[in-house]
């Protein structure tokens, strides 16, 4: 597992973009609760892989991309305020389509274990930051 190392300059961009996009929205609208999201979202979901993922070299940070856009997904769906379903809604609009990473593929080289770990943790972050009265200054 490797999460800072990518296969190619593709690979790299094809992360960094909705790390930057997801990030952003995390830290701009759930400020007190980015930093825990952010690093339990990068480090459980390397934790699960590592123990129960296929023996494979599994690089690039997929798995923190899914968990976040998937923290956000489900955190509108959980609260259901108006500011956080619209803010479901924009990753949906612009990510929704990751759902289809956490299917294992033909070809056996994408890491669908790191994809399914990223959605698991961050269902599980937004559901257990659900339960808090106060997720942002605003």
């Amino acid at each position: 597992m490797a999460p800072l190392i990518h296969g190619s300059l593709v690979h790299l961009l094809a992360n960094l973009l909705p790390l930057f996009f997801l990030g952003t929205c995390l830290y701009f609208f759930y400020d007190r609760i980015a930093d825990m999201v952010w690093i339990n979202c990068y480090l459980l979901t390397n934790v699960i892989v590592w123990i129960f993922g296929r023996p494979y070299f599994h690089i690039g940070s997929s798995g923190l991309v899914y968990g976040l856009a998937v923290f956000l997904i489900c955190l509108g769906l959980f609260r259901a305020s108006i500011k956080s379903i619209l803010i479901s809604i924009a990753v949906i609009l612009t990510y929704g389509s990751i759902i289809y990473g956490i299917i294992p593929s033909a070809s056996g080289r994408v890491s669908w274990e790191s994809h399914l770990a990223g959605t698991c943790v961050g269902m599980f972050m937004a559901f257990f930051y659900s339960q808090k009265p106060k997720l942002s200054r605003y």
